[in-house]
């Protein structure tokens, strides 16, 4: 009886066996998803369009237009050949350097009452500075994108010799990244007066 029993469990045990299903995975290397805690590389292209060549140990950023909008922490390389990231909107990295070609610049004079436009631009770009002088000058605005607003009270000093301190005269920060609107103007609120200005900006 034992006999039969073992014999009949050698017969079965085959069946079980071929009867197991296969099971395939596929993975693949590298994974597009994925977190390392180290990664060495040759040479990296950011992009899912770049087509350049690269060299070993070298980063390769393609070049394209700036997005609407980022996460803090982002950087990429805009179609104008300058690198900029993300915080609380798009900033250039300090030190950019631009091609004279590219650099526009705005001159204004006041000779009334009242608040003279410096500068009025519609579009995206940095502006790298300016100065404005001139007779009882009062106040400098700095208006970026609409709503980011810098007011610079300029002192008046003496220029005519004792209780002359008529005379106002300051620098217009920069460089400062716009990426819808730029708008400057100076004022002069006691009377008609001289003022002189000028600003320098690249725009996209």
């Amino acid at each position: 009886m034992k006999k039969s029993i073992l014999f009949a469990l050698l017969l079965l045990f085959p069946v079980v066996c071929f009867a197991q299903e296969t099971l395939t995975i596929s993975t693949y290397y590298p994974s597009p998803y994925g977190s390392y805690n180290e990664l060495q590389v040759g040479n990296l292209k950011i992009g899912n369009n770049n087509t350049n060549t690269t060299l070993n140990g070298v980063v390769n950023f393609w070049p394209q237009a700036r997005p609407a909008t980022g996460n803090n922490g982002d950087l990429y390389f805009n179609n104008s050949g300058k690198f900029e990231y993300y915080y609380s909107g798009w900033n250039d990295f300090g030190g950019a350097v631009y091609n004279l070609a590219d650099v526009d610049v705005y001159t204004a004079a006041g000779s009334g009452l009242g608040w003279t436009i410096l500068a009025n631009i519609s579009g995206s770009g940095v502006l790298l500075g300016g100065s404005v002088s001139g007779h009882l000058l009062d106040k400098i605005e700095i208006v970026v994108d609409g709503s980011t607003t810098k007011t610079i009270d300029v002192p008046l000093r003496e220029v005519e010799g004792p209780g002359g301190n008529d005379f106002g005269e300051a620098s217009i920060p920069g460089p400062i990244r716009f990426s819808t609107s730029l708008r400057i103007r100076f004022n002069d609120s006691q009377q008609a007066s001289d003022i002189t200005s000028g600003v320098a900006y690249v725009v996209d």
